[in-house]
């Protein structure tokens, strides 16, 4: 692709930056930067979006594009004071690292750790490794979260780190120390029990008794009715859903597990997979993107409905633009009450107008 191409093809990734700025309401342009550099700004912000971190190396192309070359330049340009204040703003608000990013080991392959967590949470079932844990594929990752919650207690982690961690189920504070590790360990007993089948072939599922198959139907008929809620069909761990608020989100990690050691049959995996559950770790990167185009889906429809009512309030039953929005936003201030949602998702659900007024919240996950 020639120059003038690759400069085409960033423009476009800048108009569509741009545009979801403006969808979350984010109307504020940097007057101190240029096209040229906004163009960068959006592909890094792309490359971020599909990679999971926003410090591509040096030699990293993306989109044909010699992105970790650019950034190298600017860090260089951050040490001699030659980035205004509007830029460096733009980066540390993507979480890009701007000073040697090999002081930053635990920072650096972020995405990857993250990827092998999303692996652990599929065998084990929680995102809370302890220390004392043996290697997970070879990688010490119970020391690298350990890891995250120091740099989150002395305020290294950036925003979109902490939600990204906190949005797999991963604790990193809570309002107490001794609260948070007593957390942790029911999150841990309640995992590690769900696995653990009973010789009869019954299992202890959301504090009931009954075989496997009646659970596992049970299941399925609720992650469709997720499906129809939310548009995808791979929920992450920490998330609950309907009135008894079960554990979809476990109940789905669980399914992986039991589909890589073979104990599910050709019924189950047929059943999982019309549904749309993401079984193969090849897949799991497609999963997340459906799952981040639909929340943003939801937040369109919420901007849209505020644009109408000046609020997001509606009835339980109430259907808008043909979606059930009081049935959404009935379940988004449930998560809220339980400390399910980040402070990202928060933000932008009250950016949107949904207003969250004296719900009582248990304990934030970024707190």
């Amino acid at each position: 692709m020639g120059e003038e191409g690759k400069i085409n093809v960033r423009l476009k990734i800048l108009a569509e930056y741009l545009q979801n700025k403006w969808l979350e309401g984010d109307y504020s342009l940097p007057v101190d930067c240029d096209v040229v550099f906004m163009s960068w700004i959006a592909l890094l912000d792309h490359f971020k979006q599909h990679k999971g971190h926003a410090n591509p190396v040096a030699t990293e192309r993306y989109l044909d594009e010699l992105i970790g070359s650019w950034l190298m330049h600017q860090r260089r340009d951050h040490r001699n004071g030659k980035l205004k204040p509007a830029q460096i703003k733009l980066f540390t608000d993507m979480g890009t690292i701007l000073g040697n990013p090999n002081e930053h080991k635990w920072d650096k392959n972020f995405g990857e750790w993250l990827s092998l967590l999303y692996r652990y949470i599929d065998e084990k079932g929680h995102a809370n490794p302890t220390r004392s844990e043996p290697p997970f594929e070879g990688k010490e990752l119970g020391l690298w979260v350990v890891n995250m919650r120091v740099k989150f207690k002395d305020n290294l982690l950036t925003e979109d780190q902490i939600a990204q961690l906190t949005g797999m189920g991963v604790i990193l504070k809570g309002s107490k120390e001794d609260e948070s590790k007593e957390k942790i360990d029911k999150q841990r007993k309640l995992a590690y029990s769900v696995i653990d089948e009973k010789n009869s072939g019954e299992q202890k599922v959301q504090g009931k008794r009954g075989t496997q198959i009646e659970h596992f139907i049970e299941n399925v008929s609720l992650l469709k009715e997720y499906k129809d809620l939310y548009k995808h069909a791979n929920p992450i761990p920490r998330e609950r859903f309907g009135k008894s608020r079960v554990e979809i989100g476990f109940w789905v990690a669980r399914q992986r597990q039991h589909y890589r050691t073979g104990k599910l049959n050709e019924e189950q995996i047929k059943m999982l997979t019309n549904l749309g559950v993401a079984l193969d770790e090849s897949d799991m990167e497609t999963a997340k993107e459906e799952r981040d185009n639909a929340f943003n889906t939801w937040l369109n429809i919420c901007y849209n409905y505020k644009k109408l009512y000046f609020t997001v309030d509606p009835k339980p039953t109430e259907i808008f633009q043909f979606y059930p929005i009081g049935r959404f936003i009935e379940e988004q201030k449930e998560n809220y009450k339980d400390g399910l949602l980040t402070g990202t998702e928060i933000r932008q659900l009250a950016k949107a107008g949904v207003s969250f007024g004296n719900i009582k919240e248990k304990t934030n996950l970024t707190e």
